[in-house]
């Protein structure tokens, strides 16, 4: 019964785009390869879990992973 209403506040939504690319985290102190990868995965992960938020918190998100990847790679 529902189905009409939640179809109409579809109407003109627009997919968000993952903006990011590895490269930005490059810049953050990650080596090219796996790690990159890996963390932007887990970068996109998280924007979507969040509701898809704007740049600020999107750049946020990526310290936070760059930054959880680099602690990790040092231990290795």
């Amino acid at each position: 019964a529902d189905l009409p209403l939640c179809l109409a506040a579809l109407d003109g939504w627009r997919v968000p785009e993952f903006r990011m690319k590895g490269g930005e985290l490059i810049r953050r102190g990650l080596s090219a390869g796996p790690v990159v990868a890996k963390t932007l995965q887990a970068v996109e992960n998280q924007w979507i879990a969040e509701g898809f938020p704007e740049d600020v918190r999107l750049n946020e998100i990526a310290d936070q992973a760059a930054s959880a990847a680099l602690d990790e790679t040092r231990k290795s």
